[in-house]
């Protein structure tokens, strides 16, 4: 095998969060064909939520207050050694508020070839029109 490739995680079940005091976050995973093999897996609070590929966005609705979302990549193959890398990110959620992070590709083979960042709803719009939902949690 050459390359790289992404070993399955098995997901949670999404968060049962009221209309009240909640919000809303939206991740969206870059268009870049470099590390467009990998997928990444998306664990909110402990849980692993979801996982995206290239292109491809998810929003999911928790409840206010402190949270932390965590990038999971599990790397296998030729490039590396078996081995996850994983990108915290930490964050405070407002009652109906919406949040929009933006997944990235730094470079493939450096020691943080990910990264996640708050972007505006102006720049995330832009992107997820252009991308394929995953998973839309309303």
């Amino acid at each position: 095998m050459s390359g790289c490739s992404s070993k399955a995680v098995p997901l949670d079940l999404l968060p049962d969060v009221r209309e009240s005091n909640s919000g809303n976050i939206t991740l969206v995973r870059s268009d870049s064909f470099n590390a467009s093999g990998l997928t990444v897996y998306v664990t909110v609070d402990g849980k692993n939520l979801i996982y995206l590929s290239t292109n491809e966005y998810t929003k999911i609705k928790l409840p206010t207050g402190k949270h932390t979302v965590l990038l999971t990549v599990p790397i296998v193959g030729f490039f590396s050694p078996d081995h996850s890398k994983t990108y915290p990110l930490d964050f405070t959620l407002k009652n109906n508020e919406d949040l929009y992070f933006y997944i990235d590709v730094n470079r493939m083979f450096s020691s943080t070839p990910f990264s996640i960042k708050l972007i505006s709803e102006t720049q995330a719009k832009a992107r997820i029109a252009q991308s394929s939902p995953e998973y839309v949690n309303p």
